[in-house]
């Protein structure tokens, strides 16, 4: 294997799959050492990391389909978009319930 940045021999996954056009990059990779992907993508989550925060509190807030349904799957091998939208629902619910019991247990709490 190649790698397509440096030109220096290296081991490296070999791509997968790669459709006609693109058969002749199955020699080619991208070693290690130029592979600097995961730097900016963590530099790019630093920067923006208070937009993200105010969506992910909005999400929470308004109880989205996203939420709810990443909520339903949380610590299992099923995927979001694989819940029905009559689980999500009655998910929601459940989550508006818990949420006023929530605020009564500590409205009772604050009083005493």
């Amino acid at each position: 294997m190649v790698c397509i940045k440096c030109f220096k021999k290296c081991k490296g996954i070999k791509p997968k799959g790669l459709p006609d056009m693109l058969s002749h990059l199955a020699k080619y990779t991208i070693c290690n050492k130029c592979d600097d992907t995961g730097k900016y993508a963590k530099e790019y989550y630093n920067q923006h990391k208070e937009h993200y925060r105010e969506l992910h509190i909005a999400y929470k807030a308004e109880l989205t389909d996203s939420y709810v349904a990443n909520a339903l799957v949380d610590r299992t091998e099923l995927k979001a978009k694989d819940m029905p939208k009559e689980l999500i629902n009655a998910k929601r619910e459940y989550m508006k319930l818990n949420r006023l019991i929530k605020e009564k247990s500590w409205a009772t709490k604050k009083a005493m």
